[in-house]
């Protein structure tokens, strides 16, 4: 039945929306597809409710198909001890169910008690024998005590708890794989931040995409079953092929960029090249071909460089508040010769932080070449004069009209006056 709700099918090609991973048949993936998560499209609008992922690596873990010496055999070594949650790196992979009170609304306009997830033959989080931990998102941090009760639990025996209300109840019905509720930006969400932490030698084929959860809703004693297909995720990262600063270009094969290190001149301006990610296909793809051939490079993301702490004159420079330096002065702080500003990308700057992090986007296709990427960043200008907007409104007001430098705790001078100074940034 043609139509947009989880049980239809919005491209009639016989896949209902609810486990297609391309609800309106236009070539992006729903995870990808603005089309299907405006809401205001009422006639396409279907990804609700829909799992994400987080994988990061360092530049030492070579976790990108082209990455210098990279093999099927090394990669795939290092995407199981990501995915299993034994990575001696620095890396990690989560993987995330990020929700609005709205997504779960009933009919007469109720909202849900309680949520939880039910996975019966998933082994890494069946309610039984699974062995994911769950953990909480940046925003609990800032919630008294929240982080003591969510990191690190084993989620089958993590209760659903609402961290907005006071006293932190737990639900009595929703005792395992518990999803828990808090208010970002005056809204209520439901979150589940999980590390499978499955680690058998079978984790490649264990921890994958287009398994079917069953989210259920709690409103008093009508408990309302949602399917949720796992989204598909990335098992590498970009990667970076050469950076340029202060006049000087270094590409992978230098020591000292190969483990991350890039000097930046007193101007600022730090400009990479990269690849792009890569996640596992999908039935009937094409992509890369040869030793690589079960991977496929991921085109049409949003990218952006973010200071995420470092070093300043003896002080460390805290990641929180988040900051980025673009919304609406992406063509300020950034250019690109293969990608395009975004003003704005993921909505309005004075609402979504997400305009501020991801600042350029690759308009690809799937199945064009894969090129190499590149960006550039004034750091220094971003740091000296852009003010992020979404503090006025739906952030933090105290953070409001701050510079990104005076939100971090340091001036551009500070930072230029010392080589021991350093900043940690991460291209997402």
């Amino acid at each position: 039945m043609n139509g947009n709700n989880p049980g239809q099918d919005l491209d009639c090609d016989s896949v209902p929306n609810t486990i297609d991973v391309d609800d309106n048949g236009n070539g992006s993936l729903d995870i990808l597809d603005q089309s299907t998560n405006d809401r205001q499209d009422k006639d396409n609008y279907t990804a609700s409710i829909a799992t994400y992922s987080d994988m990061r690596g360092t530049m030492a873990s070579k976790l990108n198909t082209n990455a210098p010496g990279a093999t099927i055999a090394s990669l795939t070594t290092n995407i199981s001890k990501l995915l299993s949650g034994t990575d001696s790196t620095g890396g990690n992979f989560q993987m995330a169910i990020f929700l609005g009170d709205w997504s779960l609304q009933g009919p007469s306009g109720e909202m849900p008690d309680w949520v939880y997830i039910e996975c019966p033959g998933i082994k890494w989080c069946d309610a039984a024998t699974g062995t994911a931990k769950i953990y909480g998102n940046s925003e609990m941090g800032e919630v008294p005590g929240a982080s003591a009760l969510i990191d690190g639990k084993l989620w089958n025996t993590f209760a659903s708890q609402n961290f907005s209300q006071a006293g932190y109840p737990k639900s009595a019905s929703a005792i395992y794989n518990g999803l828990y509720k808090f208010t970002q930006n005056k809204q209520n969400r439901w979150a589940a931040f999980l590390m499978p932490s499955y680690t058998a030698a079978d984790v490649l084929s264990v921890v994958r995409a287009n398994d079917v959860l069953v989210l259920h809703s709690i409103t008093g004693t009508n408990d309302v079953s949602i399917p949720v297909t796992v989204s598909p995720f990335f098992v590498t990262t970009p990667y970076l092929k050469s950076a340029t600063a202060n006049g000087v270009t270094v590409d992978n094969t230098n020591s000292n960029f190969n483990s991350g290190n890039i000097k930046i001149g007193d101007n600022g301006q730090l400009s990479v090249e990269f690849w792009r990610p890569q996640r596992m296909k999908l039935d009937g793809e094409t992509g890369n071909t040869g030793d690589f051939s079960a991977l496929t490079s991921q085109h049409g993301l949003n990218y952006g460089l973010q200071v995420t702490g470092g070093q300043v004159n003896n002080r460390m420079i805290a990641s929180y508040p988040e900051t980025g330096c673009a919304g609406a002065d992406v063509n300020k702080y950034f250019s690109s010769k293969t990608l395009t500003g975004l003003n704005p990308s993921y909505g309005p700057p004075e609402e979504d932080p997400a305009s501020d992090f991801w600042a350029m986007s690759d308009a690809t296709a799937d199945d064009a070449p894969d090129n190499v990427l590149d960006l550039t960043l004034d750091l220094k200008g971003c740091i000296t004069d852009h003010k992020p907007a979404y503090f006025a409104k739906g952030g933090d007001p105290s953070q409001a009209g701050k510079t990104v430098g005076q939100l971090l705790g340091f001036t551009w001078d500070e930072f230029i006056s010392s080589g021991n100074n350093y900043l940690d940034m991460t291209l997402t």
